[in-house]
């Protein structure tokens, strides 16, 4: 029997193997909840909704859609 078929990683693209994405290393995969209009300066500190990691003055942030809570804009960081 041959080897298994290593499938590709629907986030970048590169062979399950080679990946290097939370999912494939083990780590937490972070679901991005939906937000509404445009991403902006935050003007006060807070908390993620998404990955609950500290929001600094000045970090860029976007507003949820269904909750009143805000995220980092983008890829949140770790």
């Amino acid at each position: 029997m041959g080897p298994e078929r290593d499938e590709r990683c629907d986030l970048t693209e590169l062979l399950a193997s080679q990946c290097g994405c939370p999912k494939h290393r083990g780590g937490e995969v972070i679901e991005r909840p939906e937000t509404v209009g445009q991403a902006f300066e935050a003007m006060y500190d807070g908390f993620c909704s998404a990955c609950e990691h500290r929001i600094e003055v000045g970090q860029m942030i976007a507003r949820l859609a269904d909750d009143p809570g805000y995220v980092h804009a983008g890829r949140c960081p770790r």
